[in-house]
């Protein structure tokens, strides 16, 4: 069995196959060249084979030691996950976690969320990815974000999913629209309406056309944006309606929010916090996802 020294040996073996020279792998580890290539030796007694062929030119690995390196990378990989996880465990001082959010669902999500991580773990370093949300699906997969949130239900099965909250959408017109002076508006009442849409890489995006569609109708997209502050203030300017997430509307400008109803019903959109079951999640990450579960928004 390896000990913490054949470790440091297994370090210096990586290290000089990485160099292809003792001088500049000792430099690199900060070690004396001798004692390097003494303890490099003593890994090639206890192994029964060389490792290097040694020259003028540098060191060249052996056929042994091309089979033994990436092995020997594997083991150091390994010691160095169990090192993060152990200081992660040490009071969660040493994590780091990125989450991804959208940007109207992160303003409600994450200073609750990272206000609470931050009294429970003060160093534990988070950041955050913004995208829209179909885009953080494809984040996360990828291993780019650690958590995400997501649009509730999701059929992806390696998905793990704990919800956060659930928000009715808001027809959105001008002050002085014909419509503002209603209460309630309905889908069928838009539908000569021309829009003014957030862009497709957020998932309200199709939200709000398939509600239409299943109204009978398409929506007549007249402009789109990627801000929603941008996609407010052409609707106050005149130049059409939207539909956005309650909590995103501005009370800042010229326009009035309406509840809207979609055969009878107020569409609405829920928000979770995701990860995946498929991949290593780092355990700080698994943590926040555990606070997340009791939080109300």
């Amino acid at each position: 069995m390896f000990t913490i020294v054949d470790l440091h040996q297994l370090r210096y073996f990586v290290q000089v196959a990485r160099e292809r020279n003792f001088t500049r792998a000792a430099d690199a580890l900060a070690v004396a060249q001798p004692s390097l290539s003494q303890q490099i030796r003593k890994l090639e007694r206890r192994l029964g084979f060389d490792l290097f062929d040694r020259g003028p030119a540098g060191a060249k690995l052996t056929r042994e030691g091309e089979l033994l390196l990436p092995l020997a990378k594997s083991v150091l990989d390994r010691v160095q996950e169990v090192e993060v996880a152990a200081a992660e465990i040490r009071g969660m001082q040493r994590g780091q976690i990125t989450i991804g959010a959208s940007p109207i669902a992160g303003m409600r999500v994450l200073p609750v969320l990272l206000r609470a991580v931050r009294e429970r773990w003060p160093g534990l370093v988070v950041r955050t990815r913004e995208e829209g949300l179909s885009r953080l699906l494809d984040l996360l997969e990828a291993g780019e974000v650690d958590l995400a949130l997501v649009l509730l239900p999701n059929a992806d099965p390696h998905l793990v999913c704990v919800p956060l909250f659930t928000e009715d959408v808001v027809a959105v017109l001008p002050a002085d629209h014909a419509l503002a002076a209603r209460n309630v508006l309905t889908l069928e009442d838009l539908r000569e309406e021309p829009f003014v849409l957030l862009s497709q890489r957020y998932g309200v995006r199709q939200l709000v056309v398939d509600e239409c569609e299943r109204a009978g109708f398409t929506p007549r997209i007249a402009l789109e944006s990627g801000d929603v502050g941008i996609v407010q203030g052409l609707v106050a300017a005149g130049l059409g309606v939207t539909i956005i997430p309650a909590s995103a509307v501005r009370r800042d400008l010229v326009i009035v929010a309406r509840p809207v109803l979609s055969q009878g019903e107020r569409p609405q959109r829920r928000i979770g916090l995701a990860m995946r079951s498929d991949r290593y999640v780092p355990i700080a990450a698994r943590r926040v996802f555990e606070l997340a579960e009791g939080m109300i928004l």
